[in-house]
């Protein structure tokens, strides 16, 4: 239990303090944020004349037309019942906290390197689910290669489709679903195989 307390803590701590929320998403910004972190467009920040350190490590240049990224998200909600299973004056309350840290590497236009490690916590719930608890976790690591048309893509991720009744990241809960595949896409005009 300590352990946990002491991860919480430090993951709350690290999410006050993350440099994200310096950096707003406005129509002149360089950056544009997604709900899933490796379709963020960060690389026309290599054109900003002013380096803070954020910026720094949404953009790091190396080789010819490659580059990393380095991000992360903190997110922190408090769950509160009252009248829980239908009995008057039965409440209870709990802090669901998850903290998401990523490196995203481009090599050229056509292979991507993507990995992103996660901790959601949770504090003072006694009757935890699956959804509720996963101290550490590689959410995602895969490697892509784009080619005109054709995009192969192994490793694990979050995915998205359609309306995301059935195949979805689960954004609700504190523990996001991950998907171990291999992919081979084909992308033309507006229609996608997969």
């Amino acid at each position: 239990m300590k352990a946990t307390r002491r991860i919480s803590l430090w993951s709350f701590l690290v999410g006050i303090f993350l440099p994200t929320a310096l950096v707003a998403q406005t129509e002149n910004s360089p950056y544009v944020f997604k709900m899933l972190r490796q379709e963020d467009v960060v690389k026309s920040a290599q054109e900003e004349t002013t380096k803070t350190l954020y910026k720094t490590l949404k953009y790091i240049p190396f080789r010819q037309e490659g580059y990393a990224s380095f991000g992360g998200s903190y997110r922190t909600q408090f769950e509160f019942f009252d009248s829980q299973n239908f009995e008057l004056g039965a409440t209870d309350g709990w802090w669901l906290n998850r903290l998401m840290l990523h490196g995203h590497f481009r090599f050229g236009k056509k292979w991507q390197l993507f990995g992103e490690m996660v901790s959601s916590t949770i504090q003072s719930k006694t009757n935890l689910s699956p959804v509720d608890l996963d101290e550490l976790a590689v959410n995602q690591a895969f490697i892509r290669y784009d080619n005109g048309p054709f995009t192969l893509l192994l490793g694990r991720e979050n995915l998205r489709y359609g309306s995301q009744r059935i195949i979805a990241p689960r954004e609700g809960p504190n523990v996001r679903r991950t998907f171990d595949s291999a992919s081979a896409i084909w992308h033309r005009a507006g229609l996608k195989l997969e």
